[in-house]
């Protein structure tokens, strides 16, 4: 299998769980028709940033389902990765970068998700998000996450030439 064909396959699968979340979101939203205003947000707010927040989700499944091939041109040129070439079996060796755009793309998606669904509770809120621990805990961490998955996705042959220089210059100690 070739590594674009791989990297299309995760695109979709990225496409298909985006879906998934915008299918549970829409229980969220029906539940902010019958809540009451409380002190933060009115409840007009939270059905409107609901809603935009699952305009979001449903456009990322929708760019990740329909638009993987662009999405995989798009790393295929800000990566090293070489697609004509089938994998051989007999003398396959993994490129470590493959592994690494991998788990960037998972981290992508649990942070963008994390983000995306506090929109509600991040743009409808007043001045008192500053003193806000849950805010700062799950914003902070969406953004940081998303940091380094992009990096991840994006400098993944830095981090494998990283990675092997480490291991080369350690091949005498043993795990």
């Amino acid at each position: 299998m070739k590594t674009n064909q791989v990297l299309r396959i995760i695109c979709i699968f990225i496409g298909i769980y985006y879906f998934i979340q915008f299918l549970f979101g829409l229980t969220g939203v029906g539940m902010f028709f019958s809540l009451k205003d409380n002190e933060y947000i009115s409840r007009e707010a939270q059905i409107f940033w609901g809603i935009i927040s699952l305009f979001i989700m449903l456009f990322v499944g929708i760019v990740f389902f329909f638009g993987n091939r662009s999405i995989v041109r798009l790393i295929e040129l800000c990566t090293n990765i070489n697609s004509n070439n089938l994998e051989n079996p007999s003398n396959f060796s993994p490129n470590l970068s493959i592994y690494i755009i991998i788990v960037g793309l998972f981290y992508f998606v649990n942070s963008l998700t994390t983000i995306v669904s506090m929109f509600p509770e991040i743009l409808s809120m007043d001045t008192s998000f500053v003193s806000n621990w849950y805010w700062w805990n799950q914003t902070g961490s969406g953004i940081v996450g998303l940091i380094i998955s992009i990096f991840f996705i994006f400098k993944s042959d830095t981090i494998e030439s990283f990675i092997t220089s480490r291991m080369s210059n350690n091949s005498h100690d043993k795990f």
